[in-house]
């Protein structure tokens, strides 16, 4: 896992990290969602929303 994570091709890890680590994708998403100014909702059925 960490060899497909390290590459430039990281993403396409998710499938499996969701499984192994449903929480470390929970933290890359507040990484991105910060990085772009997104607002981070606990609920799973709201939209994005920009700030």
């Amino acid at each position: 896992m960490a060899d497909a994570l390290a590459g430039d091709g990281w993403h396409h890890a998710f499938p499996a990290l969701v499984r192994i680590a449903p929480e470390a994708v929970e933290r890359v998403r507040n990484i991105v969602f910060t990085h772009h100014g997104l607002e981070i909702s606990t609920a799973r059925t709201e939209q994005i929303s920009p700030k």
